[in-house]
């Protein structure tokens, strides 16, 4: 309870509140009567807020953010439907499937930043049900040709009401002026057959009795509305209540999920157009108690300048190649490895023998093109027998190849129709229990041989080089100059994967992906199990000295650097997060009797709602902003020494850039700046050499020929967490460890203050001018 004003009554007062209909009122303190009582909380002297505008400077207490978003909330919560900071509209919406709707929304959220607060708006959009008689809902849910069929629904179609269902808001049709209830399950006995406890009466004579009311279907299900199942009804007296939302967590349709995800996948010109709009619907300049803080709102998005670090070349066994819109075109591989016999096991019964040896000799053709030596051009076919399953496949395939070659397999290529279970299936016993790599082609685009066959067998090939051990290319000397010509580094990308809602008995997975090579484009992977929604990895310790141990088999010394980026922490844990962590990284070197290390830690997030919008000229082919965007000022944080980078080619929808956090730095990489030239200006611009790196180490993600929206080694920590996910659960334990081969002083900026900018007699130390250059462009940002 939020007020503007005293009220009369002062720091305390109560009063009763009577819901009862009852003749006489249930007594004080009972259902239907109840005691309110309200106690004044701590008062927030809007001064504050305007203290902060006028003077950026200062860093904002916590309390500024925190009243000014409940000013801001007010209003729309009373007018529209929310969850969390996300208000949902009428405006856009599309029926999905007869019985749900998609409906967009705003997500609007106060930010603190360098230059005074700032509102964050972006769109957003769910599922919603869509308000009808439930009779009517449940006939389109179980797609039934006439109403009579619910009558006669079996078990299976009970379980799925009870799955959909079970929790959602129904309002009485023959009461209207009654509260909504909640679904508690589905009874398949009609009313005419299910007697209320205690006197036989059946609930179709209840109803009639009580309300005058005939039924005209009372051979249909019932609705329980209590845990007990004293409080049944009638599924044609009951409606769907308003602005509910549909839990996303119960689809099972891969055709729903494409749908909604393209109803979400907006391009940039109208997702900003549509942005524009909310300012309006969330009554940003009507809201009263916007206007009773003192609180104005400029409803025009923000222009800033913003840098474009020029493409970080590739470097390939016979050249070079420079990415064009985040991609560039193969050639042969850095480390190719070779494959010395190898087996097909095509699980596809549709596709016939010699289809499967012409996409073959075309795989092979496209991997010897890479580099790859294919000693076995003509590896033997094993088609999946109708009564075989999986597992005695693959028993029958390994033990053939061991009796006519003496060892396994170097390598197995499933041709898969594209069931999700053969692939975990297959992934599960080639990877984990034979220890055979294993590649799934899809048949569908596999035995096509059109234009795009060619292509697909270079990306096959791209999997299958990295699964040998091989490195399909690295960043360019120049752009990892600071990592090749210094001490040894070991780059680490950290991640938590957190059990879903309902799950509170599976663990949280933690992973950790290394680099062991001088390009820092090969990687080990490390996981761990630990307690669920464990946020701070606890086998840390564990965990490092194991990737210290194998960095240092590989490389002769132990690292001397550490560049540790970290994935998926909330900004509420920053401090908490990286002081365990760091600790974490120096314990395992001081057990392993190793020099300390100078570290970087920085926090990577993609779950924000920051979007940019570039000018005409500096748009890709998708209207998103080109690779390499930077913005470090103006919207960034007055503490951290944080940045923004759109580092992909937008291909669907609105790019999101990465927000990367340096927590703490001690190799100097957030205060050492490149003079970098800046075109058409001809001026010199300063790029830290964090964010040059940071930017250099998304181009040396394996698996695809184009930068990605994240530093790869993030990326391998989640192939990581995969690749534990098809171990059975009852195999883990909280102190085991799966490895795979990827191809408080310590946090003095948390309270140091408000972080310099860079102008042009910039006081850090700078370097010598950077081969990389960036350009001027402004964007648009909401």
């Amino acid at each position: 309870m939020l007020s503007t004003t005293q009220y009369a009554w002062g720091a305390y007062h109560e009063f009763p509140v009577l819901t009862s209909m009852k003749n006489p009122p249930p007594p004080l303190g009972q259902k239907g009567h109840f005691l309110i009582k309200i106690t004044a909380g701590p008062s927030f002297p809007v001064a504050s807020l305007a203290n902060y505008v006028r003077n950026p400077n200062s860093i904002p207490p916590d309390e500024v953010v925190n009243y000014t978003n409940i000013f801001l909330r007010m209003a729309p919560m009373s007018t529209h439907a929310f969850r969390g900071n996300n208000f949902y509209v009428d405006q856009g919406s599309r029926v999905f499937d007869d019985w749900l709707m998609l409906r967009r929304g705003f997500f609007q959220s106060v930010r603190a930043t360098v230059t005074g607060p700032m509102i964050n708006m972006d769109i957003t959009s769910t599922l919603f049900w869509i308000k009808r008689p439930l009779m009517d809902t449940v006939i389109s849910l179980l797609r039934l040709s006439d109403h009579r069929a619910l009558s006669r629904l079996d078990d299976r179609q009970l379980h799925t009401l009870n799955r959909l269902l079970r929790g959602v808001r129904v309002v009485p049709l023959h009461r209207p002026n009654a509260a909504p209830k909640v679904i508690r399950g589905f009874d398949k006995r009609g009313a005419d057959g299910i007697r209320l406890d205690g006197n036989g009466v059946t609930v179709e004579d209840y109803i009639h009795e009580k309300y005058n009311k005939r039924l005209s279907y009372p051979k249909y299900l019932c609705v329980s509305l209590s845990n007990d199942q004293q409080n049944m009804l009638p599924i044609e007296l009951l409606a769907i209540d308003k602005n509910q939302f549909f839990d996303l967590k119960k689809l099972q349709n891969p055709v729903w999920d494409k749908q909604i995800r393209t109803f979400a996948m907006v391009k940039p010109s109208e997702r900003l157009r549509i942005t524009n709009t909310g300012p309006e619907l969330m009554q940003h300049a009507q809201s009263d108690y916007m206007i009773r803080a003192g609180i104005r709102v400029n409803p025009a998005p923000m222009l800033l300048a913003a840098r474009s670090i020029r493409p970080v070349p590739v470097a390939y066994a016979n050249g070079q190649s420079v990415p064009r819109f985040g991609a560039w075109k193969n050639q042969k591989f850095y480390k190719a490895m070779s494959i010395k016999f190898w087996a097909v096991i095509v699980l596809d019964h549709q596709a016939p023998a010699p289809v499967v040896k012409s996409f073959i000799s075309r795989l092979v053709s496209a991997m010897e093109r890479c580099g790859i030596r294919v000693l076995d051009q003509t590896p033997t076919l094993y088609p999946k027998d109708a009564r075989q399953d999986i597992t005695q496949l693959l028993d029958h395939v390994k033990a053939d190849l061991m009796r006519r070659f003496k060892e396994p397999p170097s390598l197995l290529v499933i041709v898969t129709p594209g069931e999700a279970d053969w692939y975990t299936e297959v992934k599960r016993l080639g990877d984990i229990t034979l220890g055979i790599p294993t590649q799934h082609v899809l048949s569908s685009k596999a035995l096509k041989e059109d234009r795009g066959s060619a292509e697909y067998c270079e990306n096959v090939a791209l999997k299958i080089n990295v699964k040998m051990g091989g490195v399909n290319f690295v960043p360019h000397p120049d752009a990892i100059s600071w990592i090749r010509n210094g001490d040894p580094l070991m780059v680490v990308g950290a991640d938590t994967s957190h059990p879903k809602p309902r799950e509170e008995f599976k663990p949280t997975i933690a992973a950790i992906a290394f680099s062991v090579d001088r390009e820092v484009s090969k990687y080990n992977g490390l996981v761990t199990i630990q307690k669920g929604r464990q946020e701070i990895i606890a086998n840390i310790v564990m965990m490092l000295k194991t990737a210290i141990t194998t960095f240092k088999a590989q490389n002769r010394v132990a690292p001397k650097r550490i560049l540790f980026y970290r994935d998926g922490v909330g900004e509420g844990m920053y401090a908490e997060v990286a002081n365990s962590e760091l600790q974490g990284i120096r314990q395992a070197f001081k057990d392993l009797n190793e020099a300390q290390p100078k570290i970087t830690f920085i926090i990577v997030g993609k779950r924000h709602h920051l979007r940019f919008y570039p000018d005409k000229r500096d748009e890709d082919r998708s209207g998103n902003a080109n690779p390499g965007l930077v913005i470090d000022n103006t919207i960034t944080s007055p503490i951290h020494d944080d940045f923004y980078l759109l580092s992909h080619q937008g291909i669907i929808g609105t790019s999101r850039p990465m927000h990367a956090v340096p927590i703490h730095d001690e190799n100097g990489l957030t205060s050492d700046m490149y003079t970098v030239t800046a075109f058409p200006l001809c001026r010199r611009l300063f790029l830290s050499r964090l964010q040059g790196l940071t930017f250099a180490m998304t181009h040396n993600y394996q698996r695809a020929t184009r930068s990605v929206s994240i530093p790869a080694p993030i990326y391998y920590a989640d192939v990581s967490v995969h690749c534990t996910r098809l171990v059975p659960s009852h195999s883990l334990c909280r102190s085991c460890a799966v490895t795979n081969a990827l191809g408080s002083t310590l946090i003095h900026r948390l309270t140091s203050p408000r972080r310099p900018q860079a102008p042009a007699d910039h006081p850090r130390r700078l370097s010598s001018t950077s081969k990389l250059s960036v350009r001027l462009q402004r964007v648009c940002v909401t």
